[in-house]
């Protein structure tokens, strides 16, 4: 297992460009983008995804991607469109992009009351990438109906396809399981009830009560982190566990000296683990 960071806590840095090179400079070498749909990929210009390009090559970054289903299929019911038509539309010019830097992923929130509808966009983007190792994911949920292992094997099982998985937030895990929301106890039996790959991961902690996208030692997070990683490592888990975490009211200074921090932590841990 590695560390990696989603651009969360660097949300505010005016561009994918800024906070990709941000993210580089403090050391991850592998770096998640949450899709910004005022930023869409389909409005970059060349000279913008050209540096980005260079800084993915420059810095030798593995890069994840990750749009929000739910705003697609709410731009299509604003829309009054079919939500494949809207799927297609927005999500096209996000593959290709994932595609032009070489993406080890683009793994997706799902529309969260609607499994099926979740899982035939799934189809639809697997099918706009035939031919290509591209793989796709769909987050664990808090509320939505995708919040279980149980329900995130059965997505991945209706997809049906080789490079379908999922990401796990291990905030949602700790919100789910506090609130009852679903019938696990502990991350490890969330963890290892598990049937389908794991692509992507949003590492990050909170109170159990909502999810505050704490970093991973902040003292109002509940979450056993050297357990959690156990139990990653427990299932023969070895790719990336990427925090998202928020910088909140603390100066972008602080922000990275926590993240550093946290990454040389987990980094001994994942040594200890794995000896």
């Amino acid at each position: 297992m590695y560390i990696g960071c989603y651009d969360a806590s660097v949300k505010d840095l005016g561009n994918y460009r800024l906070r990709l090179e941000e993210l580089a400079r403090l050391g991850f070498r592998s770096v998640g983008l949450a899709i910004n749909w005022e930023e869409h990929p389909a409005n970059l210009g060349e000279d913008e995804k050209a540096g980005i390009d260079d800084l993915v090559k420059t810095y030798s970054l593995e890069v994840r991607l990750h749009p929000d289903l739910a705003y697609v299929w709410q731009l299509a019911q604003q829309e009054k469109i079919d939500l494949l038509v809207c799927a297609r539309r927005e999500l096209e010019p996000v593959i290709e992009w994932g595609l032009r830097l070489n993406a080890y992923s683009i793994c997706c929130d799902s529309i969260r009351p609607l499994l099926k509808e979740t899982v035939e966009v799934f189809k639809l983007m697997l099918q706009m990438s035939r031919g290509t190792d591209l793989k796709f994911g769909v987050e664990n949920s808090q509320k939505g109906v995708i919040n279980s292992p149980e329900r995130l094997n059965q997505a991945v099982e209706m997809v049906d396809d080789p490079r379908m998985g999922v990401l796990i937030d291990t905030g949602h895990i700790n919100t789910t399981i506090t609130n009852r929301w679903n019938s696990c106890t502990s991350p490890e039996e969330f963890l290892s009830a598990l049937d389908v790959p794991i692509w992507d991961t949003h590492l990050q902690n909170n109170s159990g009560k909502t999810d505050g996208g704490l970093t991973v030692r902040d003292s109002e997070g509940t979450i056993d982190m050297p357990a959690l990683l156990r139990a990653f490592h427990a299932i023969g888990y070895t790719g990336g566990l990427l925090f998202e975490c928020k910088r909140g009211n603390r100066t972008f200074q602080q922000i990275e000296k926590i993240l550093v921090e946290d990454k040389i932590y987990l980094e001994r841990i994942i040594q200890e683990i794995s000896s």
